[in-house]
């Protein structure tokens, strides 16, 4: 019996294995793809979970207090199960302004860092 060609013609045993074959190649392709794809979004997820950490842990870093001129500090903050550690140095530059400087990292060894100034009256 030769292969059916036409829509209304029978298809022989080898055009069905040929297809049922070709169809689990691409479904295996597309798991294969699924999965990287899976591995690639937990990877983000770490990474951004640790900067999450390491901006908490620099917004816990303490104020200077009144009357000093420098301050030095640490501090840490955790998110999603990451942590993260931040040191960061305000000096007080006129009664009016000061000037706030930090650096934090976590579990990746990935660094964020800030630099902000505040003057007040």
């Amino acid at each position: 019996m030769a292969p059916g060609v036409a829509a209304t013609d029978a298809a022989t045993v080898g055009q069905l294995e040929s297809a049922f074959s070709s169809q689990t190649q691409t479904n295996n392709n597309q798991a294969t793809f699924n999965q990287a794809i899976q591995s690639q979004t937990a990877e983000n997820r770490r990474i951004s979970s640790t900067g999450i950490a390491i901006v908490a842990a620099a917004a816990a870093l303490p104020g200077l207090e009144a009357g000093k001129q420098f301050g030095i500090g640490a501090a840490v903050g955790t998110f999603d199960g990451r942590s993260a550690i931040a040191v960061g140095l305000v000096a007080r530059i006129t009664q009016a302004l000061q000037v706030k400087l930090h650096v934090g990292t976590g579990h990746n060894g990935k660094v964020a860092a800030g630099a902000g100034g505040m003057w007040s009256w």
